[in-house]
Parts: C-alpha cells; structure tokens; sequence
C-alpha cells in the first residue's frame, strides 16, 4: 500500500511540474481615433471594427478588449460619454445585444505643452511644466496631433526634471515636436468577452460639449492549452 501511494505521489509531482504551454494571439480592432465633442457634427461616435472568426473569436478559449479613451482637452464633464460594448452570434443574428455599457469620469485631463523636439529612441520628455506628471507609475498620453495613429501611451517612473522634463520607463517608436502634446487624462477597461459569442464590437460615444477623446480597441485570445 505504502508502494502504491509513493507512486501516485510521484506521478502527481511529475504532472505538476510539466510546463503549461498556452497559446495567444493579439491584435487591434481600432488604432488611435478622435472622437470629437458634440458641437462637431457628425462626430458623437465611433465603431471600432467588429471582432469575429478572423480574428479567432469564435475559436478562442478566451478573449478580452483592452480599451482606452484619453481626454485631448483641459476640459471635460463626462456628460454621458463613454462607450458600449456590443455582442452578437454570428452575423445571422437579428441585432447586437449589449454586453457592457461604461463611462468616462469627470475629471479633467491636463495638457502638458512639449517644449522641444522629443527624438524616437529616448525616453526624455521635455514639457513647459511638469505639474500633474510627477507621479511614479502614472500612464501618460502623448498625442500626436498631426498624424493621431503615432500617438502612445507611455508610464512614468519617477524622474524629472522640475518644469523642465520628465523621463519614462520605454524609449518612444516615434518622434514628436512642440506641435503635440502630453495629457495624463487616460482611462482603460479590460472587458472578458462571453464564449458563447462570434461577433463584437465597441461603439465609442461622445455627449460632452467641452472635449475630444481618443480612443483605441486592442484585444487578446487565449487560443489553446496543450
């Protein structure tokens, strides 16, 4: 008996230390967009495009939206704006159904004004003023407002230079110039979406008068476990 429970012992050790392997895809469903406030007409809204079987979906054991939406202007009293996220199965289905409505808080995003020209490859940010950017940890907006598709995000980790620059954690892809700017106004929501699904869409809308907001739709799937 003693025998019998040394092996069972073993055999539970060796399965437990097998490595899990998981495979994952990602991609994006909307790069950076401007959703612009309601005196713009025709600009209460945007859709992401739709999440189906080409990008694994219906296949995926699991997948989840990561959403972003970053107020653009030192204003701004989320005045029922945010965005929903909708569901459907497959493109038979009559109407899509809503899975998560959220909205954006009322605070207001401070514009930090780049001061110099910002080169891809560092991590030095120079800014006019470095009030409401001084918080370790906090993530940033850079807005490129020629081309918004070049904007990022970024993090900062705790080192500036008082009303002079301050430094994050990733070197930035791209360059930007004193025509961009810095807003610390960024909020994101992971959303699960449910397995019994093939098709998803996100549907940003805007009824603030006083701000723009971009806004950006990634996702993830969790494809197999072997």
């Amino acid at each position: 008996m003693k025998r019998i429970i040394a092996i069972l012992i073993s055999l539970l050790l060796c399965t437990s230390a097998q490595a899990t392997n998981i495979t994952k895809s990602q991609g994006q469903l909307m790069d950076w967009t401007l959703l612009q406030d309601t005196a713009e007409a025709g600009e209460m809204y945007k859709e992401s495009n739709v999440f189906d079987s080409g990008e694994g979906y219906d296949d995926s054991l699991s997948s989840t939206l990561l959403i972003t939406m970053v107020n653009v202007l030192n204003a701004g009293t989320a005045n029922a704006t945010g965005f929903v996220v909708l569901v459907r199965v497959g493109a038979d289905d009559e109407s899509w159904r809503l899975h998560t409505r959220l909205y954006m808080d009322a605070a207001a995003s401070t514009v930090g004004d780049i001061n110099d020209t910002v080169a891809s490859a560092q991590a030095v940010i120079g800014l006019a003023a470095t009030t409401n950017f001084e918080t370790p940890g906090d993530m940033f907006f850079v807005f490129d407002t020629t081309t918004i598709a070049d904007s990022t995000l970024v993090t900062f980790g705790g080192t500036y230079n008082n009303d002079n620059s301050i430094t994050v954690i990733d070197n930035l892809v791209n360059a930007y110039d004193a025509d961009d700017s810095l807003h610390n106004g960024v909020r994101q929501w992971p959303i699960v979406l449910p397995g019994g699904c093939d098709e998803s869409k996100v549907l940003f809308f805007n009824g603030d008068a006083d701000a723009h907001y971009a806004c950006r739709v990634d996702y993830a799937n969790q494809d197999e476990i072997e």
